[in-house]
C-alpha cells in the first residue's frame, strides 16, 4: 500500500529539478506512471517530506540567512545584503531582508530611466509575509530589477526600513521617479526617506479602484481616466472642471487623500516615462509568482538565480545590435509615419513648423513643432524622448533627416548595452558557503497563519478581467444589478430617475363573494362533466355508484327533490355523460 514514504521516495527527484510542483500535479504524474489511485493527503505529506529533504528544515533554514550574505559579498563585491532580527522573549527571531545585488545597482545608474515602480505581494509559503521590489526600465521598456526583500507587513516603519536600503544602494540620481500604490505605509515612508526632490507618484489604477468605492457615476467613468491620460493642462481642467460641477465634494476627496502625482500633465520630463500605473512592479510580482512558496533564504537564492538568467539573455542580445537606437524604437515609428493622413504642414523659420488637422468630430486642431529643441505643443515627445504623431509628420516631410537622430539617448544602443554589462557570479550549493558564527539561533518569526488554505494568488477584481462577466447598471455604471432596479446615488444630470420602492405585500386573505341571491346557489360544473364535454367523440361508461356521487355534487341540498329527465338531445343511454349540459336538470 503506498503511503507518504512511498510518495517521498518517488517525487524527490521531481521536486529536486522544480520544488514548486504542487500535490495536485504529483499526484496526477503518480498515478499515471505507477497506475494507481493515491490519496492527496498521502500526496501531499509525501512531498512535504521531499521538500524537507531537498530545501531543509523550515526552522533550520533560517540558519544559513548570514551565510548567505557572505557568500553573495564575496561572489559580487559592492552588493547590499542586510538582515534584521529581533527578539521575541527568550529567542531571537528573523524579522526582514533587503537584496541589492551589485550588477543591478550599476545597470539601474548607467542604462535604465531613472524611474521605480515599488510595490509588495504576499507569500504563500509557511510565512505569510510580503515580498518587496523596487523595478526599473531600460531602453526596451522592459522591467529592471532593482532591489527585493520580504518584511512581515505593510507597516510604515518596515516600508521605511526597506526605502533607507534602497536610498543606500541607489543614492537619489537626478530625475528620480517613485511611483507607488495609495498604502499609507508606503506613502509615508518614501516621502520621510527620500527627501531632496524625488518625484512620487501614484498608481492611477489603484486611485480609481479605491474612488469607484465611494463615488459613482458616468461623469467619472468618462472623464478621470482622460484627465489622467492626458498630456496637456488645457485638456486636463476640461475633465476635472466637468466632475467637479458634477460633485465637489468627489474632487474634494481626491484632493486631500492622494496628494501625489496621478496626472500626466503634472509629470517631470526628465525621466522620459510616462506610465500612469505601476504595472511594471505588478509584472514582476506575476514572474514570481510560482517560486513565492519557497522558504525565505531558498525564495532570495531563486530570485537571484532568476536574474542572473535574465541578465545573461539580454546581454547576449545587446551584443548583437550595432545600431544607434534599439531597433523595435525605430521599428514603432515607422510604423507610426505609416499611418498617417490629413496632416497639413506649414513650415518656419529652420526646423520650425506648424502642424493642423481635425479631429474624429471635425473639430479643428494645431500644434508648434521644434525639431532643433525636441518639443511639441501636444508635450508627448519631452514627456516620453519619443518623437509624436506631428514631429513624425514633419521629419518625414523633409529629405535626409532620419527619426534615430530625434530620440532621447534613452533609447540608445550604448545605455542598453550599459544596463547588461554586469554580471551576476554563479554560487554553489549552500553547503559551500562560509560559515558564520553569530553566537546564537537565528530563529524564523512567529506564523499568524489564517484560517482555511493558502492561495497562491490574489483575487482579481472584476475590471480586471478576474471574475466571471456581471451585469452592469447602464444608469450608475456599478456592477450587480441592472437599471430598473438601481437605486444609487447619481451625479448626471441627464440619468434616468431611480427606481420606485418594491410595493408592500398584501398578505390577508381575499374574502369570498357572497352569492347575490341565497334562495338560488351557483350551480358547480362537475370536472368529470367538464371533461366529458371537451371530448365528446370518446364516450365513457360510468358506474351507478360514481354517478351517485356526480348527482350528489350537483345538488345544493340533499332535501331538494331532483328528477332525471332526458333532454332534447336524448343520449344513448341513461348514464351516458357524453350528452348535452341540458340532460341532466333540475325540475
Amino acid at each position: 500500500m503506498a503511503n507518504q514514504y512511498w510518495v517521498r521516495d518517488r517525487v524527490i527527484q521531481w521536486l529536486r529539478q522544480d520544488p514548486t510542483i504542487g500535490a495536485s500535479a504529483l499526484k496526477k504524474k503518480l498515478e499515471e506512471k505507477y497506475l494507481i489511485t493515491l490519496s492527496y493527503w498521502i500526496v501531499y505529506n509525501g512531498r512535504q517530506l521531499a521538500l524537507d529533504e531537498v530545501l531543509g528544515n523550515w526552522e533550520d533554514s533560517f540558519d544559513y540567512a548570514f551565510a548567505f550574505k557572505a557568500e553573495i559579498e564575496r561572489k559580487s563585491p559592492g552588493s547590499i545584503v542586510e538582515i534584521d532580527y529581533e527578539k521575541v522573549g527568550s529567542k531571537i527571531r528573523f524579522s526582514r531582508m533587503f537584496v541589492a545585488l551589485k550588477p543591478c545597482i550599476d545597470g539601474f545608474k548607467n542604462g535604465c530611466r531613472p524611474y521605480l515602480g515599488i510595490d509588495s505581494t504576499a507569500l504563500t509559503g509557511k510565512w505569510k509575509g510580503q515580498l518587496a521590489s523596487a523595478i526599473g526600465v531600460d531602453g526596451h521598456n522592459w522591467m529592471f530589477p532593482v532591489a527585493y526583500g520580504v518584511f512581515g507587513s505593510e507597516t510604515q516603519e518596515n516600508w521605511g526600513w526597506f526605502m533607507s536600503k534602497l536610498s543606500m544602494a541607489i543614492g537619489s540620481p537626478p530625475g528620480l521617479v517613485i511611483s507607488t500604490d495609495a498604502g499609507k505605509g508606503i506613502d509615508i515612508a518614501v516621502t520621510k526617506v527620500f527627501t531632496n526632490g524625488v518625484e512620487h507618484r501614484e498608481c492611477m489604477r489603484h486611485l480609481y479602484k479605491i474612488f469607484k468605492k465611494r463615488y459613482h457615476g458616468k461623469v467619472f467613468e468618462k472623464n478621470l481616466w482622460p484627465a489622467a491620460r492626458t498630456y496637456r493642462k488645457d485638456i486636463f481642467d476640461h475633465h476635472y472642471n466637468i466632475m467637479k460641477a458634477a460633485s465637489t465634494k468627489a474632487m474634494k476627496w481626491i484632493e486631500d487623500n492622494h496628494k501625489h502625482l496621478w496626472a500626466r500633465c503634472y509629470f517631470s520630463t526628465a525621466s522620459k516615462c510616462d506610465y500612469v500605473t505601476n504595472n511594471i512592479a505588478e509584472a514582476f510580482n506575476n514572474w514570481i509568482k510560482h517560486d513565492k512558496s519557497l522558504p525565505i533564504i531558498e525564495l532570495m537564492d531563486k530570485i537571484r538565480q532568476k536574474i542572473m538568467d535574465k541578465l545573461f539573455q539580454r546581454r547576449n542580445l545587446a551584443m548583437k545590435l550595432n545600431t544607434k537606437v534599439l531597433p523595435h524604437i525605430i521599428k514603432a515609428l515607422n510604423a507610426k509615419s505609416r499611418g498617417l493622413s490629413g496632416y497639413s504642414i506649414h513650415k518656419g523659420v529652420g526646423h520650425l513648423a506648424e502642424i493642423s488637422g481635425v479631429y474624429k468630430d471635425l473639430t479643428p486642431w494645431r500644434h508648434v513643432v521644434n525639431l532643433e529643441q525636441r518639443t511639441c505643443s501636444c508635450k508627448k515627445w519631452q514627456l516620453t524622448g519619443l518623437p509624436c504623431n506631428h514631429a513624425i509628420s514633419l521629419i518625414c516631410s523633409y529629405r535626409g533627416l532620419e527619426f534615430e537622430d530625434y530620440v532621447d539617448t534613452c533609447y540608445s544602443v550604448s545605455k542598453f548595452k550599459a544596463a547588461y554589462e554586469g554580471w551576476i557570479e554563479p554560487i554553489a550549493d549552500r553547503t559551500h558557503w562560509p560559515q558564520v558564527h553569530l553566537g546564537f539561533k537565528l530563529w524564523p518569526p512567529q506564523l499568524k497563519r489564517a484560517a482555511g488554505r493558502p492561495r497562491s494568488r490574489r483575487i482579481k477584481a472584476v475590471d480586471e478581467g478576474g471574475t466571471k462577466k456581471r451585469k452592469k447598471c447602464k444608469r450608475c455604471g456599478q456592477l450587480g444589478h441592472m437599471q430598473k432596479t438601481c437605486n444609487e446615488t447619481v451625479y448626471d444630470s441627464d440619468a434616468p430617475p431611480p427606481a420606485p420602492p418594491k410595493p408592500k405585500r398584501n398578505k390577508t386573505k381575499k374574502k369570498k363573494e357572497a352569492a347575490a341571491s341565497p334562495s338560488t346557489p351557483k350551480r358547480k360544473k362537475p370536472k368529470k362533466m367538464k371533461e366529458a364535454a371537451a371530448s365528446p367523440s370518446t364516450p365513457k361508461r360510468k358506474t351507478a355508484k360514481k354517478m351517485k356521487e356526480v348527482i350528489t355534487e350537483v345538488m345544493p341540498s340533499p332535501s331538494t327533490p331532483l328528477r332525471l329527465q332526458h333532454a332534447p338531445a336524448t343520449p344513448s343511454s341513461p348514464f351516458d355523460l357524453n350528452c348535452s349540459p341540458g340532460a341532466l336538470t333540475r325540475r
